[in-house]
């Protein structure tokens, strides 16, 4: 049977519209937990995010993290311990309920619905040996002269502190660039 759709139409290129994306990144982050007077130093580099465009308004992505340090202080300088390697790997998504991350027009919007999925892949003592789930709602506004405004909420069910039992946490961040 004929197709019904004219021949220089393809279909199942509009249908997937597959725009491939990479990200490499580093952080380090330091941190002192007064409850347990610990003091923790992390430093992860080559954080590689793979992100993959399905269809106009969907996104899913993989971030995988192949070298993290921890060294923690214990009780401000008495004992401490550190580790390295493969870290904790993320897998999620991103759906726009409008726009694509607002196209170029100033004061165009867009807001989307971004779950996460964290999967223990790390060693012990790299990560807490937990999976663990967020999602967050992505506000973004053009503004005048090439500024953005961002803003996201959301809400992640995390270990706590103490990596004995799971805690939920709100998520906000502000940002203009």
């Amino acid at each position: 049977p004929e197709s019904s759709l004219p021949p220089s139409e393809d279909w199942f290129g509009a249908l997937f519209q597959l725009r491939p994306a990479f990200f490499l990144a580093a952080n380090l982050e330091n941190t002192i937990e007064d409850c347990t007077n610990t003091r923790s130093d992390d430093f992860g580099f080559g954080q590689l995010n793979f992100r993959l465009g399905v269809l106009n308004n969907i996104e899913l992505n993989a971030v995988v993290n192949p070298y993290n340090t921890d060294r923690s202080t214990h009780n401000y300088g008495v004992g401490s311990s550190s580790d390295y390697g493969f870290g904790d790997t993320v897998f999620g998504g991103k759906l726009n309920l409008w726009g694509n991350d607002a196209g170029d027009d100033v004061w165009a919007t867009a807001l989307a619905i971004q779950p996460q999925f964290k999967f223990a892949t790390a060693r012990d003592g790299l990560g807490n040996g937990h999976f663990e789930f967020s999602v967050a709602a992505p506000f973004l506004m053009n503004l005048p002269n090439g500024f953005h405004l961002s803003l996201q909420s959301g809400v992640a069910s995390e270990r706590n502190p103490s990596n004995s039992a799971y805690a939920t946490a709100a998520l906000g961040a502000i940002a203009i660039d």
